[in-house]
């Protein structure tokens, strides 16, 4: 029982992780939609592609819960691989920002 409630509090929480970056996705996309990202083209478009990698991430870890042994590990590594590329992708976006704004303000 008790371990039954664990696995599925870990899935409630991965769909939560999923819900979270479908968000992320669609509020990056009016962003990049509005004037400031149609100014700052390049950070906005990494901020997409994060959030796209995000989703997909938590994505495999719902995978990874309803896949029965031996294919779970590796939709768990591939989980945890894509978080780490997400947020490579969300570390880079802000100082192209950054150096954006400065060159479009010179």
């Amino acid at each position: 029982m008790n371990e039954n409630y664990f696995e599925l509090m870990v899935l409630i929480l991965n769909f939560i992780g999923f819900l979270i970056g479908l968000i992320f996705i669609f509020k990056s996309r009016k962003i990049r939609a509005s004037l400031v990202g149609s100014i700052f083209k390049k950070p906005f478009n990494y901020l997409v592609l994060g959030s796209i990698i995000f989703t997909f991430s938590f994505l495999l870890a719902i995978i990874d819960h309803l896949v029965e042994a031996p294919l779970g590990f590796l939709f768990n590594a591939l989980h945890h691989i894509t978080l780490v590329i997400a947020i490579i992708f969300y570390a880079n976006s802000s100082p192209k920002l950054i150096d954006e704004a400065s060159e479009s303000m010179k």
